[in-house]
């Protein structure tokens, strides 16, 4: 359940359909988006380390004490003012804010589990984790269409997980502020 795992999904291919969206992005609205992808891959390699660190890693949720929940809570604050700290590229801005929301429901997540149980931190919270995966899920595919140069930095980057859909999407793309 780390943050990073909303992110993985976020962009991972497997709803591979075209998107329309109705705005044309500045061309000015990627700059910057290599050492954005860098800055948000440096938060959340921080939060994959401490649940190693931790011993939370690869366990299950069901399994974690309340000290347990804690932690994830207090590290969860820290990603999210991490992520606030991180001044994305304008067509990353609505990514960047659902990233900021899922730390903080996972902030809340944590501290109900650790005092109510997995289970019950799990019922009141499920409706906005999944209203939020599904805003990052779309904010993504806006970027990626936004920032068609910076699909390569996009999927290359450990945060979003991307495995190329086609030979086509395998192939480097320029890169001009990485």
């Amino acid at each position: 359940m780390l943050i990073a795992a909303a992110t993985v999904v976020l962009l991972s291919g497997e709803f591979g359909t075209a998107h329309a969206f109705q705005a044309t992005p500045s061309p000015d609205a990627c700059i910057g988006m290599a050492s954005y992808v860098s800055a948000v891959t440096v938060v959340n390699a921080e939060f994959i380390l401490f649940g190693r660190e931790e011993g939370l890693a690869g366990r299950e949720p069901a399994t974690f004490s309340a000290p347990d929940w804690i932690l994830f809570a207090e590290q969860a604050e820290e990603v999210q003012e991490s992520y606030k700290e991180i001044d994305p590229p304008s067509a990353a801005v609505v990514l960047h804010d659902t990233l900021i929301e899922q730390s903080g429901l996972s902030s809340s997540f944590g501290r109900s589990a650790a005092s109510s149980g997995f289970v019950l931190a799990g019922l009141g919270l499920d409706e906005q984790f999944e209203e939020t995966e599904a805003k990052q899920l779309k904010a993504g595919y806006e970027l990626l269409s936004a920032c068609p140069n910076y699909a390569g930095v996009i999927r290359r980057a450990v945060v979003f997980g991307l495995e190329p859909t086609s030979e086509s999407d395998a192939t480097p793309r320029p890169t001009p502020d990485a």
